[in-house]
This record gives C-alpha cells, sequence and structure tokens, in this order.
C-alpha cells in the first residue's frame, strides 16, 4: 500500500477472565488526515472506577487515549498501551480485530515479560495485571524496524528456551512460553513431581 493513502486500524479488546467485564472500544490505526498530536481522530480514556474493573489505554503527553490515530509515514508505527485494574493479578484476555487488513506485519511486545507476539486476527493473549498494571507496546512494521523500537527484547528467537510459567502458583490455569529458532519436530508434555506424564500440551512440528 502507499504510505500516503494507507487507512487501517485495529481494535483491541481486553475482557476480565473472572466477572466478563470488557473495555473493547480501543482503536489505533492511521488515516490519512491525522496529525501527530490530539485531534478529532483521537477519543480520551474514561477514568478507571469502582472495585474489580478494566481499563485499557494508550499514553499520551495530553491524556489517557482509547482511540490514537496517526498520519501515514514510510517506516512504520508504535503504540504503547497498559492495562489496569484496581486489584492485583486479574487475568485478562486480550484480542485483536482487523490485523488482516494491516499490509504491514503487527507485533506485540510483552514489555513487563520481555516476551514477543506475531499478531493475527485470530490471535488471543492471556495475561495477568500483577501489581494492577501491564504494559505493552504495538508495532507495525518491518522486522527491522520493530528490532529498533524492541526496547531490547529480542523478536525472532535464537535458541530453543522454555519460560517460566505464569501466573505461579497457579489456579486454574496458567500460560506457558517456549521458543523455537527454527522449523522443528516440538513436542511438550506435563509430568507430575512423581515423574509420571500427566498431559501432552504440543506434539507437532512447529515453525519458528
Amino acid at each position: 500500500q502507499d504510505g500516503s493513502s494507507t487507512t487501517w486500524r485495529v481494535q483491541i479488546r481486553a475482557t476480565r477472565a473472572d466477572n466478563g467485564l470488557a473495555d473493547i472500544e480501543n482503536i489505533v490505526g492511521v488515516e490519512p488526515g491525522a496529525s501527530g498530536g490530539i485531534d478529532a481522530y483521537d477519543a480520551f480514556e474514561p477514568p478507571l472506577f469502582g472495585q474489580k474493573t478494566l481499563s485499557l489505554s494508550f499514553p499520551s503527553p495530553e491524556a489517557e487515549l482509547t482511540h490514537d490515530f496517526r498520519p501515514a509515514n514510510d517506516e512504520g508505527y508504535i503504540w504503547d498501551f497498559k492495562i489496569q485494574t484496581p486489584d492485583e493479578k486479574a487475568h485478562v484476555l486480550l484480542s485483536f480485530d482487523g490485523i488482516s487488513g494491516v499490509a504491514l506485519p503487527v507485533r506485540l511486545l510483552d514489555l513487563d515479560t520481555k516476551m514477543p507476539h506475531t499478531l493475527n486476527d485470530a490471535s488471543r493473549i492471556e495475561v495477568n495485571t500483577n501489581r494492577g498494571e501491564r504494559r505493552f507496546r504495538l508495532i507495525a512494521g518491518s522486522l527491522e524496524f520493530a528490532q529498533k523500537h524492541s526496547e531490547g527484547i529480542q523478536l525472532v528467537p535464537t535458541e530453543f528456551a522454555l519460560y517460566q510459567n505464569y501466573p505461579n502458583p497457579l489456579n486454574p490455569m496458567t500460560v506457558i512460553q517456549y521458543s523455537v529458532p527454527s522449523k522443528q519436530y516440538i513436542s511438550l508434555k506435563v509430568y507430575d513431581l512423581l515423574g509420571k506424564e500427566v498431559a501432552t500440551l504440543v506434539n507437532d512440528v512447529q515453525d519458528a
């Protein structure tokens, strides 16, 4: 797509797993008429109110935003955002709609765990809010552009790795992340403390 005529948007939905409360009107995107600052394409995030609620917002020098549009450029785009809850360690499901309409690769960086995610319209990522806040960076652009703005997070795996699951201890579920540097057969199994196999989570050939 030509940089001057590109128009696209991605909607990020955040939903609490415990009570179903959601913050779904979170949109980033590119509009040729948008400016670099606050304009008619942007919208302000209301304050977080009440117990066991949820907020997703995009920080800006002027205020927290729920819509944040940028003018088209030829390099790439970066949006930082955060999810907040009044209580700690709330499980939140993030989903992304509209990725298929973006001509650029879109990546999500979890700035707190240092984990990268390559996104598509089917992406569903579950996180917890730790002490009530979790920080992310959304990058649309080439691998070179994304790596330049990755805060030191390695975007392409260079070795096999199995990361600490979270939350730990778990109740009733946990997230297990791992890295695969090249297309390989992957087997991921769970054993109890006595060495007995209790589950097979992955048993397939996977891409890097």
